[in-house]
Order: structure tokens, then sequence, then C-alpha cells
């Protein structure tokens, strides 16, 4: 090898490792995930109407977990109003903005003589549009199975709701 062409190799080598390349960052990236929630949700669980945060976890793109707690509302069978405290935590699996959601849940039963709380299995699918101009509308519906039915349903106990939507904002 001549001499000319071992200095033009190492002088190739060089330059080569002086490059660098960055990322570009536009208005047109990809959008990201929001990770705060509030829902306006109706039904689920043993509560009619209740107003609920979620904090979303992980930011990959076809999982996330899911935990949230709110305040709501229940009535009983004689039309007593109880207060409810929801809760539940979730995994949720899918492409793009749609998710099949699986968890567990309870709700806590406040004001009631002798029931404390309901727990149940949660599945449902969630609406989880992508964040334009840093807030997103998120839509969900879901089924609630209660994990002990027998101590559900009772005589001045409210009303448990299998089925429940919610309709929220995410930023």
């Amino acid at each position: 090898m001549s001499d000319f062409n071992k200095y033009s190799a190492l002088v190739f080598a060089i330059f080569c490792n002086s490059l660098s390349v960055t990322a570009q960052v536009s208005d047109v990236s990809l959008p990201v995930r929001p990770m705060n929630a509030i829902f306006w949700s109706v039904g689920g669980g043993a509560t009619y109407m209740s107003f609920e945060y979620e904090r979303l976890f992980g930011r990959d793109k076809s999982f996330f977990l899911s935990a949230g707690a709110g305040m709501g509302s229940a009535l009983s069978d004689d039309e007593t109003k109880y207060t409810t405290l929801p809760f539940h935590f979730s995994g949720n699996l899918g492409r793009g903005s749609s998710f099949l959601e699986c968890g567990i849940g309870g709700t806590l039963i406040f004001d009631h003589p002798e029931k404390d709380g309901i727990s149940y299995f949660l599945l449902g699918y969630r609406l989880a549009l992508p964040v334009k101009h840093r807030i997103a509308f998120t839509f969900r519906i879901k089924l609630d199975i209660p994990l002990n039915y027998r101590n559900v349903v009772g005589e001045g106990d409210p009303q448990f709701i299998p089925a429940g939507m919610g309709l929220g904002i995410s930023f």
C-alpha cells in the first residue's frame, strides 16, 4: 500500500469518526401519550356517577399500566344515597389509540351501616387519542365482575352496576 493510500485512509477514518448524528426535533414528531386523565364516569361498580383522576405508567406503544381513584355517589333499593370512592389498577394492551383494559378495582362505600366496599375484576375498552395540542379526549367502556357476588346483592345495599362508561380529557 502506498503512502498516499495510507494517509488518505487515515484522513477518511478521522473524518468518519468526527461525524455525529443528532435527533431532529420538529412539530411533526410522533405524538406522546398523555400521562394524566380526568374522567366523568357513569355506572360501573357500586357507583352511579363519579369523577375520577387516572395516572398512566409507561410510554410503551402497545402496553401501559393505569391507576385511578375518584369520588362518586350510589343509591340503594330504598333510595338511600351513599358516597363512594371507586379505584382501580389495570393493564392496557393495544395499538394506536385502541386498548383492551384488564385489571382489578374496588368501590369503598361510606355511610353504610354494614358494608365497607365491593371489589371486582375489570374488563374494558379504552380509546386514547394522541395529544396534538396538549389536551386529548379519551373514552372508555368497562364491565365490572364482582369477586364475591353473594356479598354484593342485599337489601339496603347500593345497587351494583356491572357496566360503565367514562368520557374524559388527557393531559
